[in-house]
């Protein structure tokens, strides 16, 4: 560090330590010195202090935390810290969502953490929020944990063990594959909106009773790329597919930017190499697996938020990992509510006038007109994500950020 910049970092300390500047000018010094990156030792010590204190506004604590992770000062110091805040229930919320979320970036930090994070799932005290960034930590730490269910009541967040816990089982005849899938149980239930449904769309309606006569087995969550480069490798049917096709890079992201054929080229090679009859979902299959035998906008209740889902709001800008909110729904499927739209195999109609009632596909002789998708993505409004919403103006071979799909299987497994 040369002889001007020294003084500099040292004024920029100043202000940052100094509790009678506004939270907004220490943010922006920090926010200066995360780019000048000064000697470690001599600012982790100042942001471990930010830390520890309640007092600092949530924003600056949580850039504190984001700098320290690129710094990585003495982890038993920082677990020391991360620890105490974990414990305190009566800090932030915000706050301690973030350090659960980013423990993994943290060098000799996480194994020191995981029984904090037992303690706190198993503290039905605990905010929910909270309880719910530790399902995810301890799944990414390689921990079995139960599903776990949510519902919105008062505009507070109540959780539970999923329960019975549904049949699941791993498609594994695939290399790298992987893919989990949910036993949907047979039943009735009533597609569309209600006339009074708030944000309800004539598209939705007129409501209608649907009978899925036979179980089939679901996607657990929306097929990842690295399911995807699995599958892609595998000899072509109709199509080539591109093994990398989406914007957000990463395993266990959701695979976006494919079309409509692309997924049913997937499907396709995945039923051909394992001999099971792998397909798109039909309209009528995914709402019903969706509402999972709930009748509210959300298989959550009448609100969404982004502590459950990743849609517009959440400020995310991007996908998230499949199963990142560790929210599953009654029938033990995660993102159905944004994240990724998903294709499905109908045609799309204008309403449901004439609608199938026993969960076929409704289909027309035209090939190449819109194809339905459903679930809502990152880049939807909370409306969009709603089980009855359906979005009808993507072409066949159509591709964004945001479109992706899961599938289906009816001949697994003995059913």
């Amino acid at each position: 560090m040369g002889a001007i910049a020294k003084p500099a970092v040292r004024y920029l300390l100043n202000i940052l330590e100094s509790r009678n500047e506004t939270p907004e000018l220490r943010q922006s010094a920090l926010e200066v010195l995360k780019e000048i990156s000064p000697d470690s030792t001599q600012l982790s010590s100042t942001l471990i202090s930010i830390l520890e204190n309640e007092k600092d506004a949530v924003e600056l604590r949580r850039l504190a935390l984001e700098v320290l992770k690129e710094i990585s000062p003495d982890s038993t110091q920082l677990s020391s810290t991360l620890i105490s805040i974990l414990e305190n229930e009566k800090d932030a919320v915000e706050l301690r969502r973030s350090i659960i979320d980013d423990l993994r970036t943290f060098d000799g930090v996480k194994e020191s953490i995981e029984p904090h994070l037992v303690k706190i799932l198993e503290d039905s005290g605990e905010v929910a929020e909270v309880r719910l960034r530790s399902v995810w930590a301890l799944r990414q730490l390689g921990k079995t944990i139960p599903d776990w269910v949510a519902e919105i009541r008062d505009d507070r967040i109540e959780i539970r063990q999923l329960n019975p816990v549904p049949e699941a089982r791993v498609e594994t005849e695939v290399e790298g594959l992987n893919l989990e899938m949910v036993k949907i149980p047979a039943g009735n239930f009533e597609m569309g909106s209600p006339d009074d449904e708030k944000d309800g769309r004539n598209e939705e309606r007129p409501r209608h009773e649907v009978t899925i006569a036979k179980p089939f087995w679901m996607g657990k969550y929306p097929v990842t790329q690295a399911q995807w480069k699995a599958v892609a490798a595998l000899p072509q049917i109709n199509r080539n597919l591109n093994p990398n096709p989406s914007k957000f890079e990463g395993d266990n992201l959701p695979v976006e930017y494919v079309s409509w054929y692309d997924a049913e080229e997937f499907c396709a090679r995945l039923a051909t190499h394992t001999q099971r009859a792998y397909r798109l979902p039909t309209e009528a299959e995914w709402e019903y697996a969706c509402r999972a035998n709930t009748t509210t906008l959300y298989h959550f209740g009448e609100n969404i938020t982004p502590n459950l889902a990743n849609f517009s709001d959440s400020g995310i800008n991007g996908t998230t990992p499949v199963g990142y909110f560790a929210v599953a729904n009654p029938f033990g499927l995660y993102d159905m509510h944004g994240n990724v739209w998903e294709w499905c195999a109908d045609h799309w109609h204008e309403n449901y006038e004439g609608a199938p009632i026993d969960g076929s596909a409704w289909l027309t002789n035209n090939e190449e007109t819109y194809r339905l998708l459903r679930g809502g993505s990152w880049y939807s409004s909370s409306r969009g994500c709603r089980s009855a919403y359906r979005y009808g103006h993507d072409l066949p071979d159509g591709r964004s950020s945001h479109l992706g799909f899961r599938v289906v299987c009816f001949s697994a497994w003995t059913l």
